[in-house]
């Protein structure tokens, strides 16, 4: 699978693209809660996903209720603050996104050939999203909570609103030329980012991207100022305080969700990260 960052133009082209020729009509609205038991990434902000081509099946907790939906040109998922999504399915489509992060503002194109990715490419902007893009994601948050009323018919002004204001907001967008260095190390750091719920580490990230390992960890850790695996667990631990501040799971489910294949590996690597065991910082959280 190809992954890179690649110039904006080429993404704006799609993203227009889409405006341009798919009529939006339905739009589908992901919730944080409940937690599906699969391993999926959680992004702590809210994101925007529709097929440009071709039908793919997305698992989400649609209106608080775990269901998958299938999704045609026309269909949007909007995934609420720390809401998820997980493609189940995916028949020979182009997929496009857009992730809105404190730091930033992400656009992914996906292509996928009978449900295998296949390619993804993806523009960070150097900076966080205006301040009228965070207006409209603000209404979309309030809008998909009034669960008994008409929200398609004013969701689907808002979200054509907001992905017209992405777009002049990365085509303003002016980022330093990088050299191969750093752009190995964002890349490195976005897999990290987008995976680090699987149970992945050095060897297999360095295999996907097609890395020397090596490399890799004298690059990393000159970039980072600490290895790939502290970055990496230290990914994790924050997950895991999200999920247990957040969610009501088994401690088995929280270390499945934060990419360890062993409960008892979680809790001890909990343990040295933040000094205490997960169950007793659970019950901490739930006695304020």
């Amino acid at each position: 699978m190809a992954q890179i960052h690649v110039d904006k133009s080429i993404l704006l082209k799609y993203f227009r693209q889409a405006l341009a020729e798919v009529a939006f009509n339905k739009v589908h609205f992901g919730f944080a809660q409940p937690l599906t038991n699969n391993p999926v990434p959680l992004d702590f902000s809210s994101r925007i996903t529709f097929p440009l081509y071709g039908k793919n099946v997305i698992l989400a907790a649609y209106d608080r209720k775990i269901e998958e939906h299938e999704f045609s040109p026309g269909d949007i998922l909007f995934t609420g603050k720390n809401g998820w999504a997980m493609k189940v399915s995916a028949d020979n489509a182009v997929s496009l996104s857009v992730v809105f992060k404190e730091s930033h503002i992400r656009l992914v194109y996906a292509e996928f050939e009978n449900s295998e990715l296949k390619a993804q490419h993806w523009y960070h902007t150097s900076s966080s999203p205006k301040e009228i893009s965070l207006h409209i994601i603000q209404a979309l948050n309030r809008l998909m909570n009034e669960t008994n009323s008409d929200r398609n018919s004013r969701a689907i002004p808002l979200i054509t609103a907001l992905l017209h204001q992405v777009i002049e907001e990365v085509k303003d967008d002016h980022q330093e030329k990088i050299g191969k260095a750093e752009r190995t190390f964002q890349l490195v750091k976005e897999y990290m980012l987008q995976n680090y719920h699987s149970p992945i580490n050095r060897a297999s990230i360095c295999a996907v991207l097609k890395l020397n390992p090596c490399y890799v960890s004298s690059l990393f850790t000159e970039k980072a100022g600490e290895s790939l695996n502290a970055y990496l667990n230290r990914l994790r631990m924050k997950n895991a305080e999200f999920i247990l501040k957040t969610y009501n799971v088994s401690m088995e489910q929280t270390a499945t969700q934060c990419g360890f294949t062993s409960g008892a590996y979680f809790i001890k690597a909990f343990k040295k990260f933040y000094g205490t065991t997960p169950g007793v910082f659970k019950n901490i959280i739930s006695s304020k």
